[in-house]
């Protein structure tokens, strides 16, 4: 009786021990006595495509695959938490038979391997994801990874993928510098064909305005507004060698844009007008000191880190940069009369006079206020539009867009106090049009 009750117990005990030791070692940390502080060198390897990450002197990351691209920081943190955090999981096979399975063989595999100079910290190789049994149109969904240590038979399952971008063009920092409107001083930009236009100020409190403003126009504010804000949040989306037959080709025709900064800080950036087959313009970034005032130091950083590239530019993005005037200005309110000769057919109606009819008695008014006849006066005679007539054809002030075309462009050709030479036609009749304001 007792030896069957001993049998049990030893199993017992011997399941509860495996348990326990399966339980801590799917809990435990792969990279349990790594120092992240010490590990100045990623490597992301399939195959034969590696990724390079670095960390310089002074803590900041790049990519040595590209050049020593800067790096987003922020992702290159977030791979090393997500490395330092890293637990086994369960173990579900062991051995080299099984890694070509869970495609954990040496080059299908992706490596991740932590370094500090030359020497190797750790590392692990991540496989295949595992899916779900899952029904429907999308089956299933990813819910683990496959995972093996760098030197280790063992094969793990991870609770979640670890999601390690394989692409070095991903884990570039893709931030141009960025340059408040308040730190603006001068804008010039530049386009084949199209001549140049400056936006400037002398000082921090002053309204930037274009350094020409003909009569008759003002700043179109919001448009103005929008070209001061270009680098306060600006990217770009990928990087070309600049000696790249694509890059000398994209970079055919350009035009410029120049942007100074109070600080002393020029930026000029040389923008290909035409875009290539996906929409994006290139972009050569140099930067300058025009006076000792300390950009010293930033302009090295940024040819530094530009100098050899040329930058990918999406379209909206481009065109953000190389306004033409005529989105920097519009046209000023002004203020006009008319006097209104319709004709049968005409848009006012009511008229039953011929259009040949009604372009004579506009000539015939024009010649008696060239003779020194009052304007007002013969328009409460004359003008078919009864809305305004009885206050001598007086339309008050209007803008660009408020008129029909022919009238518009005709009234805003007028300098103040002018009256057309020869009647305008609209769709509404023949108009005499005297510039008030």
């Amino acid at each position: 009786k007792i030896l069957p009750i001993a049998v049990v117990l030893v199993l017992a005990a011997l399941f509860l021990t495996q348990d326990k030791g399966v339980k801590r070692s799917r809990d435990g940390l792969v990279f349990a006595s790594l120092s992240p502080e010490a590990v100045d060198t990623i490597l992301l390897q399939r195959g034969e495509q590696e990724i390079l990450l670095k960390k310089m002197d002074q803590g900041a990351w790049v990519v040595d695959s590209l050049q020593g691209f800067e790096a987003q920081q922020d992702k290159v943190a977030d791979l090393m938490l997500k490395l330092t955090t890293l637990k086994f999981g369960d173990q579900i096979a062991s051995g080299t038979q099984h890694f070509k399975h869970y495609e954990l063989a040496d080059q299908e595999a992706l490596i991740v391997r932590l370094k500090k100079g030359a020497s190797v910290l750790g590392g692990i190789l991540l496989g295949k994801e595992r899916t779900s049994q899952g029904e429907g149109m999308f089956g299933g969904m990813p819910d683990g990874q496959y995972m093996r240590m760098n030197e280790g038979e063992g094969i793990f399952l991870l609770k979640d993928s670890l999601g390690v971008d394989e692409k070095a063009m991903d884990w570039i920092s893709k931030n141009l510098p960025k340059v408040e409107p308040e730190e603006i001083q001068s804008i010039r930009i530049q386009k084949p064909e199209e001549g140049s236009l400056k936006v400037l100020r002398m000082n921090r409190e002053d309204e930037l305005g274009l350094e020409v403003l003909a009569e008759g126009e003002e700043i179109n504010k919001a448009q103005l507004d929008s070209l001061a804000k270009v680098l306060q949040n600006a990217s770009f989306g990928g990087l070309i060698p600049a000696t790249s037959e694509k890059a000398m080709e994209l970079m055919t025709r350009t035009a410029s844009f120049e942007i100074q900064t109070f600080e002393g800080l020029r930026l000029t950036f040389s923008i290909s007008v035409d875009a290539d087959e996906s929409s994006n313009h290139g972009a050569v970034l140099k930067a300058e000191a025009v006076d000792a005032s300390g950009a010293t130091t930033l302009v090295e950083s940024i040819n530094r880190r530009f100098e050899n590239w040329v930058m990918e530019l999406p379209s909206w993005t481009a065109n953000s940069f190389l306004k033409a005037r005529k989105d920097l200005v519009k046209k000023a309110d002004i203020g006009a009369s008319h006097i209104l000769i319709s004709f049968e057919g005409s848009g006012a109606g009511g008229a039953t006079r011929s259009e040949e009819e009604a372009k004579a008695l506009a000539e015939e008014l024009i010649v008696r206020l060239n003779a020194g006849e009052d304007f007002a006066a013969l328009a409460a005679e004359y003008s078919d539009d009864a809305s305004n007539k009885d206050r001598g054809g007086d339309l008050g002030v209007f803008g660009p867009g408020r008129m029909v075309k022919p009238f518009e462009e005709a009234a805003y050709a007028l300098k103040v106090g002018e009256t057309v030479k020869s009647p305008v036609e609209t769709e509404f009749g023949f108009h005499i049009i005297h510039r008030t304001k």
